[in-house]
């Protein structure tokens, strides 16, 4: 039995007692002190067991607010575990997706640098096919023996640059569309004498028209190249479409015609039908003018240099 069913009990005992006694007195016309006394005990202990009593309720819910209080603590304490965890967790795997979003990137960095150096190669292997076929065709007088060296790779200074016009599109299916677009605007040519004699021609300067910007005469070449390189741009050429390999013609489009490559087809078929040098440089000035070349771009250059070997004799 707990304590507060027992103090319950002795209440009710004493409440009895006191109802019996009061029923005795209340027959008797007088009280003596015996009888008050009685009354008087009864009572007081009545109210100490009521103060007990409470004492007791009070103890108990002390008890009950302490237990919901350490509880309360307690799922306190497992909720910020439970976060802790979570966040270690979200850390782990944030560490994770970084570290994978690195080696990712690595790959794809390597990939990018084997695909440069293979095209590259490439491009250099297609060069030097070019240029024995240049010999084996009679372009150039002297012959040479092509041998892909560290000398003749230093006097050639070739770098292939496949980069994208816009768009990233496949290589033949770009070669295919210029070569679509030259056909079409490629005019009847007259076929070139092979018995005169072939000349240098020196172009005179020009005379500056009155505007705001005076076209310039012809870049100034050497006269006797003793290199390889040289040796190319003394040759006359037939074409100046032919004589643009693949790898130019990217690179032209890029960095001279803007991506453009009806403007590049168009431009070179104009370059390459003109009925004298003067003219042809006439348009070409324009196109630089137009386009915002720089007079010592090394392609301007090398463009010009086609235009002046189109023209010679």
């Amino acid at each position: 039995m707990s304590k507060r069913s027992q103090i319950h009990q002795e209440i009710e005992t004493l409440s009895q007692k006191l109802q019996s006694t009061n029923q005795v007195l209340s027959g008797s016309d007088e009280l003596s002190m015996l009888d008050i006394d009685l009354l008087r005990k009864t009572t007081i202990e009545i109210y100490d067991l009521v103060n007990n009593l409470r004492l007791v309720m009070h103890e108990k819910a002390s008890r009950d607010l302490e237990a919901e209080l350490q509880a309360a603590k307690a799922l306190a304490a497992e909720a910020e575990a439970k976060a802790k965890a979570e966040l270690a967790e979200a850390k782990a795997r944030a560490a994770e997706a970084e570290e994978k979003a690195r080696v990712e990137a690595e790959r794809a960095q390597a990939a990018e640098a084997e695909a440069r150096i293979k095209a590259e190669e490439e491009a250099k292997v297609e060069v030097k096919e070019e240029v024995e076929s240049r010999y084996s065709s009679g372009e150039v007088e002297d012959k040479v023996e092509v041998e892909v060296e560290d000398e003749v790779k230093d006097e050639i200074e070739v770098e292939a640059k496949f980069e994208a016009v816009s768009e990233p599109e496949p290589m033949e299916e770009t070669v295919s569309a210029i070569e679509e677009i030259e056909e079409e605007l490629s005019p009847i040519e007259e076929p070139v004498s092979e018995s005169e004699p072939i000349e240098e021609e020196i172009i005179p300067a020009e005379e500056p028209v009155v505007e705001t910007a005076a076209p310039k005469a012809m870049p100034v070449f050497e006269e006797e190249p003793t290199d390889l390189a040289g040796k190319f741009s003394a040759t006359p050429i037939a074409d100046i479409k032919q004589s643009i390999s693949i790898a130019k013609k990217f690179e032209y489009i890029n960095t001279l015609f803007q991506g453009n490559v009806e403007k590049y087809s168009r431009s070179i078929v104009n370059l390459n039908s003109m009925r004298n040098g003067d003219e042809a440089f006439e348009e070409l000035n324009r196109l630089r003018r137009e386009l915002g070349w720089e007079e010592e771009d090394a392609n301007y250059l090398e463009l010009a240099n086609l235009i002046r070997r189109r023209y010679l004799g």
